[in-house]
């Protein structure tokens, strides 16, 4: 196991976006709060072809080392979560 990682606790939920500018936007506004913010490339829930999507991780900084969420831009899974909201 990657030492760098050995400590790091996971209390995130994962967030899918439609469109690139609204990961961009996303990013921004935890950057404003005075989050950490890393821009990357993930794997989404997908099972058809490529699944591997751009998205940004945001990590507590009162915490060290907590994922607080993962945002990724996929439409399927998009389309799939917002179809699962109770409202």
């Amino acid at each position: 196991m990657n030492t760098l990682y050995a400590n790091t606790k996971i209390i995130h939920q994962a967030l899918y976006v439609n469109k690139g500018s609204e990961l961009s936007q996303h990013k921004a506004n935890f950057e404003q709060t005075g989050s950490e913010v890393y821009r990357s490339r993930m794997l989404c829930e997908c099972t058809h072809g490529s699944n591997r999507r751009n998205g940004i991780l945001v990590l507590d900084t009162c915490t060290p080392q907590t994922l607080v969420l993962k945002v990724m831009r996929c439409k399927a899974c998009e389309k799939k979560h917002r179809e699962d909201m109770p409202w």
